[in-house]
């Protein structure tokens, strides 16, 4: 995710499928919006075909800070 400037916003955030899926944004828009409030809901989603984290688990941050600056 990337956090906006201000109220704690997200402007952005990548989200990893594992298969071939038919999940929409706006199905996603409604999952989250019945568990989190709807100003931390992302303004915008990529969904992605690889993982952005480690063997260990770890958010990869040079990939993720390089998906960033190239999409926007």
């Amino acid at each position: 995710m990337v956090a906006a400037s201000g109220e704690g916003n997200v402007d952005a955030s990548d989200v990893f499928v594992e298969t071939q899926s038919d999940l929409s944004e706006g199905e996603l828009r409604e999952f989250l919006g019945q568990r989190i409030s709807r100003i931390k809901i992302p303004k915008t989603f990529e969904f992605i075909s690889e993982r952005l984290r480690d063997d260990a688990g770890k958010v990869r941050r040079a990939t993720l800070a390089e998906r960033v600056s190239t999409s926007g």
